[in-house]
Order: C-alpha cells, then sequence, then structure tokens
C-alpha cells in the first residue's frame, strides 16, 4: 500500500533506504518509518533505561546499533491502523512483514530477539562507521 517517512531520510544510508521503502510499498499494509539515524547518547540513554527495566523499548549499546551509524543502516517501522499504530506483532501483518524482511538479500529482521519493528542491513557491520 505505502510507506510514509517520519524519520530523515537523508540520515539514513542509500542504497538500504530504498530498499526498506521498495519493501514497505511492495506490502498492503499502512507502514511509518519512524526512527532511522540515532545519536550515540541517546541511544546510550535508552539502552540504559531498557537494561534497569526490560519492558522499555529495546535498545543496545552505540557500537553494537545500526542505528548509530552514519549514515544510519536501520530504521524502525509501524504499522498504522485505523488512526493508531499498531504494535500487535502477532497480527498478520506484522508476520507478512517479517517474514519479506528474511526473504530479502539487502535487509535483515530482529523478531527473533522481540525487536520486531527494527530492519537493518543485512551488512552494516562491514558498512559501519560508528556517530560520536
Amino acid at each position: 500500500m505505502s510507506c510514509t517517512w517520519r524519520a530523515d531520510r537523508t540520515r539514513v544510508a542509500e542504497p538500504f533506504a530504498t530498499h526498506v521503502t521498495a519493501l514497505l510499498d511492495a506490502d498492503p499494509g499502512e507502514w511509518i518509518i519512524t526512527c532511522g539515524a540515532r545519536e550515540a547518547a541517546v541511544e546510550l540513554a535508552g539502552y540504559e533505561a531498557y537494561l534497569a527495566d526490560p519492558t522499555q523499548p529495546k535498545f543496545t549499546n552505540p557500537g553494537n546499533s545500526a542505528h548509530c551509524t552514519v549514515p544510519a543502516l536501520a530504521v524502525d517501522v509501524t504499522l498504522v491502523a485505523g488512526d493508531s499504530d499498531d504494535w500487535d506483532y502477532t497480527d498478520v501483518a506484522w508476520r507478512r512483514l517479517v517474514a519479506a524482511v528474511n526473504a530479502s538479500a539487502h535487509l535483515h529482521s530482529l523478531d527473533g530477539i522481540c525487536d520486531t519493528d527494527h530492519i537493518e542491513a543485512t551488512n552494516w557491520r562491514a558498512l559501519r562507521t560508528v556517530a560520536a
């Protein structure tokens, strides 16, 4: 159906951004890219909050985050259902998205570690330059 970028696409690496957009545009769901590049300090604060309370959104340390590369090699997405975001990862649309990401030669899902809304480049570690 469609993909909307709420995140700053200019801070996300090409051709990764194009691969994500094409995959989401090909899906019948309505998807929003909510986050792309993230400063190391923001990632670290999120990671510390997650360590203190694992019910908080999942973050990792900046050296292990494709959001902190320059440009970013990861995005977070949300599914729009009606007038709100749908975070029910058991929903058929989320399962369809995970399958499509996993079938892509260019994209990788972190669904296996319960970070379903995260999509990253398959080779991001080889391409990374970590932001200060």
